[in-house]
């Protein structure tokens, strides 16, 4: 197993009852860690969730079952919890953020999604930047309340940070 510390993490921006934040970030632990049980210390009070999208090697990861484990079919099956779940009832948002420029570049069907496809799930996407507590830049997408034609339907979000594309999944829910 290879220990990595966390980078000073940002406690984020400033979230609305509805919004669910997803930290993207970059880790670049010491090694190859391809193919290797990977914890974190607790050198920092912020321990990624779930969902948050941590990328090494230019992949995807996220933290579930107490380790950094690489996004798939089978994290999502057996870690559902890293699958971002939006309830319109809710009004819940999503908001990505990162200290680093980040850019959502599409949002389409997700291999997940076992039916037909819904539509584009959001009325739009609004970005900015902003500062934290300790007047670091964060990088923010916020979208709109899934529409009600997306209900059911699982999206892949695709995303650069640093120049690099990405693209985690996404549920809405009525």
């Amino acid at each position: 197993m290879i220990t990595a510390a966390l980078p000073q993490l940002s406690t984020g921006p400033k979230l609305a009852w509805n919004e669910k934040g997803v930290h993207v970030f970059r880790l670049l632990p010491p090694g190859d860690i391809e193919h290797k049980p990977l914890s974190f210390t607790n050198a920092t009070p912020m321990f990624p969730k779930a969902t948050d999208i941590i990328v090494v090697n230019k992949r995807p990861w996220h933290y579930a079952g107490g380790t950094l484990r690489p996004h798939d079919h089978a994290l999502h099956e057996d870690f559902p919890e890293t699958v971002l779940q939006l309830c319109r009832a809710q009004g819940n948002r999503a908001v990505w953020w990162s200290e680093e420029p980040l850019e959502i570049t599409s949002i389409k069907k997700s291999d997940l999604d076992l039916t037909d496809g819904g539509p584009y799930p959001f009325t739009n996407l609004e970005t900015e930047v902003v500062e934290d507590d300790l007047g670091r830049k964060l990088h923010i997408v916020r979208s709109s309340v899934p529409k009600p034609e997306a209900d059911g339907h699982k999206y892949k979000i695709v995303f650069t940070i640093g120049g690099e594309p990405i693209d985690p999944d996404m549920s809405c829910n009525p």
